[in-house]
């Protein structure tokens, strides 16, 4: 028996979804699947199982409520460090203990593949209420509300069908920590005396909030990127207004990240005052 699995990506982020195949008589098999999508402007890294066995390993030990940029920090004041697979270790015992949720399983450190029992980890990242919706009659709209449980702000994506009786209205936001917010679900059928069902879902991801200081006044985006084979890649040049900037500034771009392939280009900006 061959299945073929198709992705359809809404937008250019890392996806990951585990999916159920339930057997007869038999344990059930758990299938992660694994896909990065890519636009012109944005190339995030390719999601790859690594990936994917390092974030199962932090969530079990509770790191995982804390968003990129503050688990960077801590990595560079030594507060935590990596281990041989790449995962994040605590080296101090009482580190802001409040933000951590120590996992109570004797096997946690074993048992990767089992993260989504509820039991063992009682404070969800995200939740939603409630988790559904009954409509009698059409139109109608009802609403959801969404916290977000870490310690970080994220970013929130609904993917929407466009042949789909149900819409949500905001389809994406930003929601604070420990913040909540409301989503509008609208059921309008095309026709009357037929049932609908369907399973909405929404992508949570951390936004990273950089610091401004440690920004540079001139930057690319992306900074890096793979470029396929007879594709191209758009660069996008951001400078912060300053008067002390000259007319134009030198641009270095590093080819297979190697200093033999480098091309020294000279980007010109006018300001323009609003």
């Amino acid at each position: 028996l061959t299945l073929r699995v198709k992705f359809h990506p809404y937008q250019p982020i890392a996806y990951h979804k585990t999916v159920t195949c339930l057997l007869l008589h038999r344990e059930p098999l758990f299938l992660d699947l694994i896909g990065t999508c890519h636009s012109e402007q944005l190339k995030p890294a390719v999601l790859t199982p690594r990936h994917l066995s390092i974030y199962r390993m932090n969530l079990l030990r509770g790191l995982t409520c804390y968003p990129p940029d503050i688990l960077s920090s801590l990595l560079d004041e030594h507060k935590l460090k990596l281990d041989d697979c790449g995962a994040l270790l605590i080296q101090e015992v009482c580190i802001c203990p409040s933000y951590f949720h120590v996992n109570s399983a004797p096997e946690a450190e074993t048992e990767l593949d089992n993260t989504s029992n509820p039991s063992r980890f009682p404070t969800p990242h995200v939740t939603i209420q409630p988790s559904e919706l009954l409509f009698y009659d059409g139109p109608a709209s009802k609403s959801v509300s969404i916290t977000n449980h870490t310690k970080g702000k994220i970013c929130l994506i609904w993917t929407h069908g466009a042949e789909s009786p149900y819409s949500i209205s905001p389809l994406s936001c930003e929601l604070g920590p420990l913040k909540s917010t409301a989503f509008r679900v609208t059921y309008s059928p095309n026709q009357q005396n037929v049932f609908h069902v369907a399973q909405l879902e929404c992508l949570t991801f951390y936004k990273v909030i950089l610091d401004p200081e440690g920004c540079p006044s001139a930057c690319v985006l992306p900074p890096s990127g793979l470029v396929p084979s007879g594709s191209h890649q758009i660069l996008t040049f951001r400078c912060t207004p300053s008067p002390d900037h000259p007319a134009s500034i030198p641009l270095t771009l590093h080819l297979n990240a190697s200093p033999k392939h480098t091309q020294v280009n000279t980007m010109s900006y006018m300001a323009v005052r609003l």
